[in-house]
Order: structure tokens, then sequence, then C-alpha cells
């Protein structure tokens, strides 16, 4: 049978290339001394790769942050693809993030402390528009977001199918964790980067941001 022709994306190390990308990005701000999650966590202080062997599902980059509570890390998955959908976040990321919460082993996690991050192609703008409100929800209205999100009157469904996409997959065993879909949404963080077009903004960005930093003004 004859093999078929592979996408350029894929000989040409395009998922690579994005993920380099993703990580200049943080060391950025790492070195602008901003954050990239939050302004309450000051910059990134360190950035490990391929965490993997030291139990973090969410491997492609752990970064860690000195903020005032303590230290706080953020594992973050990176995506070139266009991965979350109108019907909700990819199963493998939500299964990756429920394992980490209800099992986190050495590495500590704590979804009351820590981040959960997807960084992923650039979103349709209703889909960013459901994230946004998804996530602003679950930081907001966290003990009640399980039993109030089936209510139709309460947000709308591509809303709703965002935050149900993060119920817990069937079979997971818990250390005794919360199975909330509140607690575990909000840690959630999505990024979304246009870097794959040939005219991205977000590239244009983060070079007048590198440009900044080492020029004075």
């Amino acid at each position: 049978m004859m093999r078929q022709v592979a996408s350029p994306k894929s000989t040409g190390g395009g998922g690579y290339q994005f993920e380099d990308k993703v990580l200049a990005w943080w060391c950025l701000h790492m070195l602008a001394g901003r954050s990239p999650l939050d302004a309450k966590l000051g910059p990134p202080t360190k950035i490990q790769l391929q965490a993997r062997p030291d139990g973090w599902l969410l491997d492609d980059m752990v970064v860690e942050f000195s903020s005032p509570a303590g230290t706080v890390r953020a594992a973050v998955s990176v995506k070139s693809d266009r991965v979350v959908k109108r019907t909700g976040a990819p199963a493998d990321f939500v299964e990756d993030c429920w394992n980490l919460h209800l099992s986190p082993g050495a590495t500590g996690f704590n979804c009351a402390r820590d981040f959960l991050v997807l960084a992923s192609g650039s979103l349709e703008v209703t889909v960013r528009d459901a994230v946004d409100a998804a996530l602003a929800l679950a930081t907001a209205e966290q003990a009640q977001l399980d039993t109030r999100i089936p209510i139709a009157s309460w947000t709308n469904d591509n809303v709703r199918s965002f935050v149900l996409s993060f119920a817990c997959p069937n079979g997971l065993v818990s250390d005794g964790a919360t199975h909330s879909i509140g607690a575990l949404l909000s840690a959630v963080r999505i990024q979304d980067f246009d870097f794959e077009r040939i005219d991205s903004s977000d590239e244009g960005r983060a070079q007048a941001r590198e440009l900044s930093s080492i020029v004075p003004t």
C-alpha cells in the first residue's frame, strides 16, 4: 500500500516550532519582570521543560512563581492546533488535569494554589469568549458552578459546553480531593497564539516586547 504524503507541518517540525515560540513568550515575561498569567504572581522564577519524569502530566513546561503567598507552579501543555472547540476542551488535557488534581503524588499539585495551562493555536472568537466567561464563572462561582451550570437560564450553551467538558472522567481514583468541576476549572488557564500565521500579531508583539526590554527608552 502506498504511504500517504505527510503534511508540511509534520515533516517541517511545525509543532516543535510552535512550542519553541510559546517557551520564548514565557521567557520574555521572565526577562521583562512580568507575569504571563496573573499580575499578582509576579514574573516566573524558574521554567522546567519536559517534566514528566517528575510526575507532571502536563509536562511541556512547569513554571514556578515566587508569589507573596509562596511558591506557585503552572503546568503547561502546548498544542499547536486549535484544540479547544465549541464542544469544549480536548479530552486528553482534561484527563491529565484531573489525574494531577486527584493524585498529585510527588508534584504536590494543589488546584487551590497552582495552575493548569493549555497553550494552543488561536481560537475562534466565539470559543475564546466562551472560555473567558467559563473561567470567570469558575473563579467567582466555584462552589456553585457544578449545581448551577445545568440551569438553562444561568449561562449560554457555549459556556455550558466548555464547563461540562471538564467533568471528571469515569474511573479516576481520588486521594481525597474533591471531584468538583468548579474546584478544578478555577485552576485552568487557556492561552491561544497565532504563531502559525505568516503575519502573526502575537509574534510581532513578542518581538516588540523583547526590544523594549533590552533597549533603553
